[in-house]
C-alpha cells in the first residue's frame, strides 16, 4: 500500500553544488514514474553543532512509496556519510470537509 511520505534532510556543507544537486538528483531518482520532489531550503545555521558541524544544507523531499521502498531509503540514508541528520514522516492527508454544526440551545 503506498502512503505519502515528507523527509527532511541535513546535509554536509563542505559537499560543492555539483555534488548537492547529484544528490538531490539520486534522491528523486530513487522512486520510480516520478513519485518524488526534492526542493533545496538553503545553507543554515544550527543552534547546537551536529556532529562537529555548525551549519549544513536542508532538503525536503516528498515521495509516495510503500513500507519497503521507505525502509530501503531510510538506510540509504542512514549510510550515506554527507547526510548529518534526517527525519522521515507520514505526510497528513487533507481533511475533508465536514457539514457545518449547529447548536441547539434548550
Amino acid at each position: 500500500m503506498e502512503r505519502s511520505y515528507e523527509a527532511l534532510l541535513i546535509i554536509d556543507p563542505a559537499i560543492s553544488a555539483e555534488n548537492l544537486q547529484a544528490e538531490q538528483t539520486r534522491l528523486t531518482g530513487f522512486f520510480p514514474e516520478a513519485k518524488a520532489t526534492c526542493t533545496n531550503l538553503g545553507l543554515k545555521e544550527f543552534t547546537y553543532p551536529i556532529k562537529r558541524k555548525n551549519q549544513g544544507y536542508y532538503l525536503a523531499l516528498n515521495f509516495t512509496a510503500d513500507n519497503q521502498q521507505k525502509t530501503e531509503l531510510e538506510n540509504s540514508l542512514r549510510l550515506n556519510p554527507i547526510v548529518l541528520r534526517y527525519l522521515v514522516i507520514r505526510a497528513l492527508r487533507p481533511k475533508k470537509e465536514s457539514p457545518a454544526k449547529t447548536e441547539t440551545v434548550v
